[in-house]
């Protein structure tokens, strides 16, 4: 199919009317360029080019396209020349720009960066400086104002200088200010500007600390320097260093040297020709040591010779010589003891022995008696003995060949007392014992003052207890206890109690009360057991483990078995277990020993159970008369007020 013409499309089949305003299209919604009355807007046509785009032909028909990225409009022959920013940037020569060149500022009005008016030379508005034109102004509130004289330049206040002019009478800048001259304690440098002068000057005349005019607290002047001490050849006096004056090198002050010119000597703050009768060291006169009356000319520490009191030994002076010396009193020196002296007061007069077996009478060494080895206060009172010797046991400041009886041997050479309860011992040891303090008895070389389990106090030893005793008392057979399966009677040990007798604990037999045949057994040892008789003789009754003559009432006495038994109801009182000799109840009555009970209406009854002695008063029969219960009394009878009928008295 050939091509369609121009404002047609082709559907393949035939060609059709291009819509929605289209000069030429591809289909019926793809514009492919417009009449001259509109602009192409991607595929479709639009009257006008919407805000950041212009159109490739101004008279119509043309193509919408994009300005630069920061502009709002653009030139149609150049996008990337802005004609109008977006919001928040500005215009500058066809540019936009968040920030506005040096002199210019942001119009927020026009949208555009205009330029700041003079004296500003630099703005964030028409009228609102950031700096100024002329050097000379300054800003106050955002407008450049004149410095006040004497300032050339200034800041902050009129006032507040920044520079002077240096041909004017107030050259000097210091601290904001322009002075005719710069305050104490600086100096004006080349610039015109008021430096601090450099410590320890206090004023000067210029950099440096060889420029001072006066010094700081504690220095000192010389020339035009501060020193904190004068140099050598020079003293401190009212702020200023002073030459020594010879013959003085160096000195503290005008007469007191502290080193001598050449060829003399120094002797405290004075210089003099020589040191007589002094050391020397080098130029320096030196006092011999207090202690020395004369010295060594080149040791003033090395004595020749002593102030009285003192000895003179290896160059020293002391007032005690050493041990092995003595003070002479006529060389003055501390001379060495003669043998057999260790130390002495003189060259005959001894205050110790060199020989440890020697001691001393009247400060002479004298050889000890023998056995001792040494000794003190006389010859026989020994300190130590001869251990080569028999007698080399030192007691009491005697030498003995054995320790002393209540002593034993604590080493070779020296006894001890016993331990208490030891008499005599052979060690410290309390089973050590050979015999016992008084009160205490021996048992296998261990005193006790009560002996232990199966032993005895015999004398002064603890004897052994014979069998079965497990303890005993004063002899071996008088037991106080028992070995297990025997039982103490009385002070022996038996298998079985005897009659009459009873066990306590299970181990001891105790005799029963005397009126008792048999007592009861018991494990606690309380006289109740031993009191409580089970068993009674031929002539006694046993009741409640009593033995007594007669048994109580309502108990008869058992002459077989000597114990009082319990009548048996309905007997009160009785002879036997079958013979009563009264009733338990009122209502019966004995007939041949046996408690019979009334009949009919009777309440009591005798000789037979018909024969009442009182009526139920709760029956109908309640009235005796006769010894019969009746309804009421006879004819000729009352009652009487406790339900006996009785006889009315005559003439009734």
């Amino acid at each position: 199919m050939p091509a369609c013409p121009a404002g047609y499309y082709s559907n393949s089949v035939i060609c059709l009317n291009c819509t929605n305003g289209c000069a030429t299209c591809s289909s019926n919604i793809i514009c492919l360029s417009c009449p001259s009355s509109s602009y192409l807007l991607g595929s479709a046509c639009s009257p006008t080019c919407p805000n950041g785009m212009i159109s490739s032909n101004s008279t119509g028909g043309g193509v919408c396209q994009y300005c630069n990225s920061s502009c709002n409009t653009c030139l149609s022959s150049n996008t990337s020349f802005c004609t109008s920013c977006n919001s928040g940037i500005y215009l500058f020569n066809g540019q936009c720009m968040t920030n506005c060149s040096s002199g210019y500022y942001a119009n927020n009005a026009t949208g555009i960066c205009s330029v700041c008016q003079a004296p500003c030379s630099t703005c964030y508005g028409i009228s609102n400086c950031l700096s100024c034109v002329i050097a000379t102004n300054f800003l106050i509130n955002s407008f450049c104002v004149g410095c006040q004289y004497p300032c050339l330049t200034c800041a902050l206040t009129i006032t507040n200088c920044t520079s002077c002019n240096t041909s004017d009478s107030y050259p000097y800048f210091y601290v904001s200010a322009c002075l005719s001259t710069c305050p104490l304690t600086f100096y004006n440098d080349a610039s015109f500007i008021c430096l601090p002068c450099t410590s320890p000057c206090l004023t000067c005349n210029g950099v440096g600390s060889q420029s001072c005019l006066t010094c700081i607290t504690n220095y000192l002047q010389l020339n035009a320097s501060c020193y904190a001490v004068c140099p050598s050849g020079y003293y401190g006096l009212s702020n200023q260093c002073i030459a020594c004056s010879p013959p003085c090198l160096t000195c503290t002050g005008p007469s007191t040297c502290t080193s001598c010119t050449s060829g003399l000597y120094l002797l405290g703050a004075l210089c003099q020709s020589n040191c007589s009768g002094m050391a020397t060291n080098g130029s320096i006169c030196l006092y011999c040591n207090p202690n020395c009356l004369t010295c060594l000319t080149n040791n003033n520490s090395f004595c020749t010779s002593c102030n009285t009191g003192l000895f003179l030994y290896n160059g020293v002076c002391q007032s005690n010589c050493s041990s092995g010396l003595y003070g002479d009193s006529t060389s003055k020196q501390c001379l060495s003891c003669v043998s057999p002296c260790a130390s002495c007061t003189s060259s005959t007069s001894c205050l110790s022995c060199i020989n440890p077996s020697l001691f001393l009478i009247n400060s002479i060494c004298t050889a000890c008696t023998s056995p001792c080895l040494t000794c003190s206060i006389s010859i026989n009172n020994c300190t130590s003995c001869n251990t080569s010797s028999a007698y080399l046991i030192l007691f009491n400041n005697n030498c003995l060949t054995a320790c002393p009886i209540t002593y034993y041997n604590d080493t070779p050479t020296t006894c001890s007392k016993c331990n208490s309860p030891c008499d005599t011992c052979s060690s410290s040891a309390t089973n050590s014992c050979f015999s016992c303090l008084t009160g205490y008895y021996l048992l296998l070389n261990s005193c006790y003052s009560i002996c232990p389990t199966t032993y005895f106090a015999n004398t002064t030893n603890c004897s052994s207890c014979s069998l079965p005793c497990s303890n005993c008392l004063g002899s071996s057979t008088v037991c106080i206890s028992c070995q297990p399966g025997y039982y103490l009677s009385g002070s022996i040990c038996v298998t079985n109690c005897s009659t009459g007798q009873i066990i306590i604990n299970g181990t001891i037999c105790q005799t029963c009360f005397s009126n008792c045949v048999t007592c009861l057994s018991s494990n606690n040892s309380n006289s109740y057991s031993n009191s409580y008789c089970t068993g009674c003789p031929t002539t006694t009754y046993l009741y409640q483990g009593t033995c007594i003559p007669s048994c109580p009432a309502q108990y008869y006495s058992d002459a077989n078995n000597s114990r009082c038994d319990a009548c048996i109801s309905p007997c009160l009182t009785c002879s036997s277990s079958t013979q009563c000799l009264s009733c338990l109840l009122s209502t019966s009555f004995l007939i041949n020993f046996n408690c019979v009970t009334c009949s009919g209406n009777c309440l009591t009854c005798s000789l037979s159970p018909s024969n009442c002695t009182s009526c139920n008063t709760s029956s109908s029969l309640s009235y005796l008369f006769n010894n019969n219960c009746m309804a009421s009394c006879p004819s000729t009878y009352y009652d009487g007020g406790s339900y006996n009928c009785l006889l009315c008295n005559s003439p009734c």
